[in-house]
């Protein structure tokens, strides 16, 4: 397998898709950065990992995860053979002095913080979380922890969260605007791996997780959720002559193989 790219014009040119199929057992598609913030370009705010397109703002790409999975189709990609990228981590903006439901969007114009290291401090990201220390982003567990406002949007089936005061765990400062995915996000991704049959889906990364910051532990309550709401459900590749679906070893080249009988064990 290869991770690839999201962007269809990157997708193209830089891949044979069809042709490559040949030789690999699916693409990892890398549905997550659509926008970023810890760039000097990125002066507008932007989900990081939309399911469907944002549509008609100005300086918003439209493009998610649902633009990437169709583009692939198009190019003649079956379903079974792409993974869908699942984000565990969101980007952040400073986007101070919002009033009222002025931050339920995207397309707000940002402002450099500047509260990041090095040459990210020239760059529209803010300041990270205090336990995943990129410029510009923040696990799940430190936005839940933060305890600032949050909306999710339908259109794009992702979040939005935002502190109009310095936060709750004394780190986020007022002003920090957040596209995160929540729960519910997830669960509109899990359904939508499952209804277009893809092969699956991946979580990058897993050090992004849920963290509980008083035991300095990873509870991996996002990974969990993910994983219960494709449980039972996942596609199972169909059996072919060469490796007939049993759990009998006979005649399969060397690897891991997922049961026939029980999808959560490999063999």
């Amino acid at each position: 397998s290869i991770a690839s790219q999201a962007g269809m014009e990157n997708a193209k040119k830089g891949f044979h898709l069809t042709e490559m199929l040949e030789h690999i057992d699916h693409y990892n598609l890398m549905s997550y950065d659509y926008s970023v913030s810890d760039i000097p370009s990125a002066n507008i705010t932007a989900p990081n990992q939309p399911l469907y397109s944002p549509k008609g703002i100005d300086g918003v790409p439209e493009w998610g995860m649902d633009y990437t999975v169709q583009g692939y189709l198009a190019e003649g990609v079956p379903a079974e053979k792409m993974v869908l990228g699942v984000a565990l981590y969101s980007h952040a903006w400073y986007v101070p002095g919002l009033k009222d439901d002025e931050w339920k969007t995207f397309g707000l114009a940002a402002s450099k913080q500047e509260a990041c290291c090095g040459p990210f401090k020239d760059t529209y990201g803010a300041l990270y979380g205090q336990n995943s220390h990129l410029c510009g982003t923040y696990m799940v567990s430190e936005i839940d922890e933060a305890k600032c406002q949050t909306y999710h949007d339908d259109e794009t089936q992702s979040d939005i969260a935002y502190c109009a005061e310095d936060s709750e765990d004394k780190w986020t400062k007022a002003g920090v605007w957040i596209s995160y995915n929540s729960q519910d996000s997830y669960k509109h991704i899990s359904d939508y791996v499952l209804n277009q049959k893809l092969k699956g889906a991946f979580l990058f990364d897993m050090s992004m997780d849920s963290y509980d910051i008083d035991n300095e532990e990873y509870t991996f309550e996002t990974s969990n959720f993910i994983a219960d709401a494709l449980k039972g459900a996942t596609p199972t590749p169909p059996a072919s002559d060469d490796h007939p679906a049993t759990d009998d070893c006979t005649g399969k080249a060397e690897g891991h193989y997922c049961s026939a009988t029980d999808n959560t064990k490999f063999f």
